[in-house]
């Protein structure tokens, strides 16, 4: 495709699909998916997907949710890049909506020398006036090639309510200076709960956050003795449901932090 690869708007769902191999060198945002709207995208992988483009359509290489009230659950999005323009994440969020279970790994951005606001390659979110929200997710291992403002893994700002709960933000590069984290000094309130970061400014009230290696295998599942087993904070959703690679959400008495559940290989004996 040489403009979006899929578009969700209406409330519409969208599960169980690959959205991959699309590029764009139209000044549109989202080549792989595009929001715009309210919608659903689940138990889905974005990946290499690519975006060769000045202005602002570097933005969202993977994902673009222009819309409020969308839902991004246990997806993977991964090996998406955006050339030139302004290089705002490969999943770029703005108004309210929820991202959980999702696995945001290995995409790179390198905006334009020129550009002069904040780029991330991983998560981009802008708030304004509403709530959004982050819940285990797994954002590892994201590439910025950029030597000014912003955030290789994820990046915050807006006005908004920003609340982030189990949630790993860690090893993510950049050429510059620019940190792992990023969060904006214009952020009204939010909760930082269970999550593990590679480093945390203000304007949250944290709960529970971690600084120490999270300690993940290849693919990006907890190892023994990783910090995030049975870690983070249960919800209601996560009853019945799956982690990203489908296995159950909670295994052991509290979920994990990340998108992905501790899963020990060999023989496992349990004695009572």
């Amino acid at each position: 495709s040489k403009l979006h690869g899929l578009v969700i708007s209406a409330n519409g769902v969208v599960s169980n699909c690959v959205i991959c191999g699309n590029s764009s060198t139209t000044a549109e945002p989202g080549v792989g998916v595009y929001f715009g709207g309210a919608g659903t995208l689940t138990h889905c992988t974005v990946t290499d997907n690519h975006i060769t483009v000045g202005g602002n359509s570097s933005s969202g290489c993977g994902i673009y949710c222009n819309g409020a009230n969308y839902v991004i659950d246990t997806c993977v999005v991964t090996g998406n890049s955006g050339t030139q323009g302004v290089g705002q994440g490969a999943v770029h969020l703005e108004s309210s909506g929820t991202v959980r279970n999702t696995l945001v790994c290995g995409n790179t951005q390198t905006p334009d020398a020129t550009s002069k606001v904040p780029a991330s390659a991983g998560i981009y979110l802008i708030s304004q006036n509403n709530r959004s929200v982050i819940e285990n997710c797994t954002v590892v291992g994201n590439t910025l090639n950029f030597e000014k403002d912003g955030a290789a893994g994820l990046y915050v700002g807006g006005k908004g309510r920003i609340d982030i709960r189990n949630t790993v933000v860690w090893d993510n590069g950049a050429t510059g200076g620019v940190s792992d984290c990023f969060f904006n000094t214009e952020v009204v309130s939010g909760t930082m709960q269970c999550s593990i970061l590679n480093n945390l400014l203000d304007k949250f009230t944290a709960e529970n956050v971690t600084y120490e290696d999270p300690l993940l295998n290849s693919k990006h599942r907890p190892r023994m003795g990783s910090p995030c087993i049975d870690s983070g904070t249960n919800q209601e959703w996560m009853v019945g449901a799956t982690d990203v690679y489908r296995r159950d959400r909670i295994i052991g008495p509290r979920v994990d932090i990340g998108a992905a559940e501790f899963s020990p290989s060999g023989l496992m004996l349990l004695f009572k």
